[in-house]
């Protein structure tokens, strides 16, 4: 102890406080710029800080203006179809179809209407036979017979207009059409369409 006593003098002891002074006071300078709890951008190193150390506060005061509006996504899969709705009113009626032959007979003699007839004629072959000859350009081959008898005019509602496919009592050319009435041969009217 009387070493230390013997350094003691007054140069020491003041350049010593001097020292003090000046750390001690220079620290609590720059401490007293911080707040409490607080540490200076030097001491930390680049990117330490991330969003997830922030205090909701301290987050609250980063938030910018709102940017712009993003682009639309892609669109997504249509979904299922919804139940069908109900009947629409009916449309107009359409032009009328065109036949390539047709004809009413006006008497059981197959004798045809004539506002009512188109490219063809028919002739009696016998009780209950006719024969239609269609117009040209009509292959009775290959054409289409529709036939119909004529209740109105024609007796019962057992009378019945047949097509013959193979001919028995018409002539080549020609399309033959058989009226029966309760299974036996029968003169009738009768109406037929060649579409």
């Amino acid at each position: 102890m009387s070493r230390i006593r013997k350094r003691l003098t007054y140069a020491n002891v003041i350049s010593t406080l001097a020292l003090v002074l000046v750390v001690g006071g220079g620290s609590a300078v720059a401490a007293s710029q911080f707040g409490k709890e607080t540490i200076g951008t030097r001491a930390l190193k680049k990117e330490a800080v991330t969003p997830a150390k922030l205090s909701q506060k301290a987050k609250a005061t980063l938030t910018g203006p709102v940017g712009p509006k993003g682009a639309p996504g892609a669109t997504g899969a249509t979904g299922p179809a919804g139940a069908t709705g109900p009947a629409g009113p009916t449309g107009p009626a359409g032009a009328p179809g065109s036949a390539r032959a047709y004809g009413e007979t006006s008497d059981n003699a197959g004798n045809l209407i004539a506002a009512r007839s188109k490219n063809a004629t028919v002739r009696r072959d016998a009780v209950g036979t006719y024969c239609i000859t269609p117009g040209a350009g009509i292959d009775p081959a290959t054409a289409s017979l529709i036939v119909s008898s004529d209740f109105a005019n024609s007796g019962t509602t057992k009378t019945i207009a047949q097509i013959r496919s193979s001919n028995v009592d018409c002539d080549p050319g020609e399309l033959e059409v058989k009226i029966w009435n309760d299974g036996a041969a029968y003169d009738a009217q009768f109406s037929f369409l060649i579409p």
